[in-house]
């Protein structure tokens, strides 16, 4: 519970919490694009596989990477 004995105290802690609100909100729309799911898969039985934007830019990087190592350990092992 708040107890304001100023109306600049209450003010100011008005203010903080529109603040953190914001943070938080952004955080969360940041969250959300990121991990949200992007689409959906059907998967039998009535279930769904969700895949998120993380998930399409890590897998082909991976792949890439596991790639372009193995081609490198290749040419200096010749």
């Amino acid at each position: 519970m708040l107890l304001c004995f100023d109306v600049s105290q209450c003010r100011k802690y008005f203010e903080m919490r529109v603040f953190e609100n914001m943070i938080v909100n952004l955080i969360t729309t940041v969250y959300n694009f990121l991990w949200g799911d992007l689409f959906t898969i059907p998967l039998p039985g009535g279930g769904s596989l969700g895949i998120s934007l993380l998930i399409l830019l890590l897998i082909p990087t991976g792949i890439y990477f596991t790639i372009n190592n193995n081609t490198e350990v290749l040419n200096n092992g010749v």
